[in-house]
């Protein structure tokens, strides 16, 4: 009688899927490179695969880079990064704005400001009536990141963090409360602001 062949190893574990952007390696080490002499197209890298990993096209997920708003009067711009998500109908609901700054602004109010007022721009081109759902904005600059939420009311955009169960309060720096998040060292506390994003349509 012949030999039975011997069963077959079990094929190794798979490792569980990232649940931080900083946990897939690309990302890490493209974070891990900048400087205060990176590029905004460094940072175009970065969030491009940020945004396309936290919201991926298999969920019915958009991101359009350099992507035009638009106004019957003529005005237009276009934003860094726009994100969309189509719903059971195949209607797109338009929900995030990512403006990207190079490192050097890090510490200069001035590039923060213009983020921000690109931010509202875009936003008041994009929305000509109420939003039903939250819209927010993103406005990154070197390793640091700013949230923000869209007041279609007063057409201005205001600093945002999620509340219940979110984040923790930004530690101080100084005298003043720091307003915003290191995107490697704090890379948890902008995670759970993007799946807050992401789970609270």
């Amino acid at each position: 009688m012949a030999a039975l062949a011997p069963a077959p190893a079990p094929a190794p574990a798979l490792p569980p899927p990232p649940t931080n952007y900083i946990q897939i390696n690309a990302i890490r080490r493209q974070i891990a490179d900048l400087n205060s002499k990176s590029s905004e197209s460094h940072m175009y890298g970065i969030w491009d695969a940020i945004l396309n990993w936290q919201f991926p096209v298999t969920d019915e997920y958009i991101t359009i880079p350099q992507a035009l708003h638009k106004q019957f009067r003529g005005q237009k711009g276009f934003s860094d990064f726009h994100t969309l998500r189509y719903d059971a109908a195949g209607q797109k609901r338009y929900f995030l704005i990512t403006q990207c700054k190079p490192p050097y602004g890090e510490t200069q109010p001035g590039v923060w400001d213009e983020a921000r007022d690109q931010l509202i721009y875009y936003f008041n081109l994009q929305h000509k009536t109420q939003p039903v759902r939250s819209v927010y904005g993103i406005a990154a600059v070197g390793r640091r990141v700013r949230f923000y939420k869209y007041n279609f009311t007063t057409r201005s955009v205001v600093a945002w963090r999620p509340g219940e169960n979110g984040l923790p309060p930004l530690p101080r720096t100084g005298d003043e409360r720091r307003n915003f998040y290191l995107l490697r060292d704090e890379a948890d506390k902008v995670q759970k602001a993007l799946d807050w994003i992401r789970d609270h349509p």
